[in-house]
């Protein structure tokens, strides 16, 4: 499970969506799983897996190492930077992810 908080003084934008991705560690930039969350209520716990993957029929579990972002923005557009925050989770090999609790604290602003 993946657990998300808010840092103090950060605050919610306006119209505000979740977009929480797993990304390879030293990797290409591009996540290889995603889920987009509008409204979120935070902290929140959720789940990234397989049904979450960018490229149909990928396996998360095909990387030995994942790393886990967390951003929040206005609006549906990921890619808005403005008004934006993110937090990464620490490097987490995958064989454990289904056993080892995920904590990200979204506390940067982008």
């Amino acid at each position: 499970p993946i657990h998300i908080t808010l840092a103090p003084g950060i605050q919610m934008p306006s119209d505000p969506h979740l977009f929480v991705f797993a990304v390879v560690p030293n990797g290409p930039p591009m996540p290889i799983a995603v889920k987009r969350i509008r409204d979120p209520k935070l902290p929140i716990t959720l789940s990234l897996g397989d049904g979450d993957a960018m490229i149909e029929g990928s396996k998360l579990e095909v990387n030995p190492e994942l790393q886990f972002k967390a951003r929040l923005s206005a609006g549906g557009n990921v890619m808005n930077k403005e008004g934006a925050f993110e937090g990464v989770s620490i490097t987490v090999s995958t064989a454990t992810i289904p056993t080892v609790p995920i904590d990200i604290r979204i506390d940067r602003a982008l």
